[in-house]
């Protein structure tokens, strides 16, 4: 997503807090090492359970993998009847029913190529961002409560599989060899090539 945005796009997203995200640049996560942290992590504990050790993920731990502001105000959603002009404006982007109904993040990035800094643009940007670093849906398709989120879309904001497979990279030593040098944020330096090893 990050390839295909304008300079105001850019400042926007610097202005909202994630900046990192324009450096993000991995675009598939290895299948088989995906698999074995789904195995290891305790969503009770929000934790890693190795053999010989648990590790805890924190907010810290979010804010350190994916550079990802932390800490300020909860982001609540507002009830579904008061966002339903903002949900129809935001799905006249697709042209037909089906559409509307089977939205995937890559449907969304391609409405946003050519798109201008707009309030659908600012919807778009969060919507995929919060379906593919933060949480994950059951299927491939959106999970679009975001479009209830009150206020304007100027603000900052705070278990996918993308943060967990970089938290357990970086946290969890391959073997006892280093493979990449630590940066911030940490998932700096990791390649779809490097995550083959593991």
């Amino acid at each position: 997503m990050v390839y295909y945005l304008s300079d105001d796009q850019k400042q926007w997203v610097r202005n909202s807090g994630f900046e990192p995200l324009l450096y993000f640049c991995l675009e598939m996560l290895p299948g088989k090492l995906a698999y074995n942290i789904f195995q290891i992590f305790d969503h009770n504990s929000v934790s890693l359970r190795l053999k010989n050790a648990t590790i805890s993920i924190t907010y810290e731990d979010v804010f350190d993998v994916l550079g990802l502001p932390h800490g300020g105000e909860m982001v609540k959603l507002g009830p579904t009847e008061m966002f339903q002009e903002r949900t129809k404006e935001w799905l006249a982007q697709f042209e037909t029913e089906k559409e509307r109904e089977q939205i995937t993040p890559g449907k969304i990035v391609q409405l946003m190529k050519g798109q201008g800094l707009t309030q659908n643009f600012k919807l778009n940007f969060l919507i995929v961002f919060s379906n593919v670093l933060v949480g994950s849906s059951p299927n491939s398709y959106v999970d679009t409560q975001l479009l209830r989120l009150p206020g304007n879309m100027d603000q900052w904001y705070r278990g996918s599989l993308i943060f967990l497979t970089l938290f357990h990279v970086d946290r969890v030593r391959h073997k006892g060899i280093k493979l990449v040098d630590r940066h911030f944020p940490s998932f700096k330096g990791w390649t779809e090539e490097i995550l083959k090893t593991m």
